[in-house]
């Protein structure tokens, strides 16, 4: 409960023009990041990292509903 009271500040705040980086494995986090950056290891004569990112602003937000004040969850 703890992350999504969390996630809901950062999502508030980031109306704001607040910016921030949250490294996190918790859903609560991710699932509603505008979004993502990976790091990842690539064998090879040595271990180097590589990164990846994804645009999720492309993609509906299955969360906009909780952004509507008038908006009551029936479960």
């Amino acid at each position: 409960m703890r992350g999504l009271k969390v996630a809901a500040y950062i999502r508030e705040q980031s109306e704001k023009n607040f910016q921030c980086i949250v490294i996190s494995l918790k859903e609560e986090f991710y699932n509603r990041a505008d979004a993502l950056i990976g790091i990842y290891p690539e064998q090879g004569d040595c271990v180097i990292s590589n990164s990846l990112t994804l645009d999720l602003t492309e993609y509906p937000d299955p969360h906009a509903h909780e952004h509507d004040e008038n908006y009551f969850p029936t479960h």
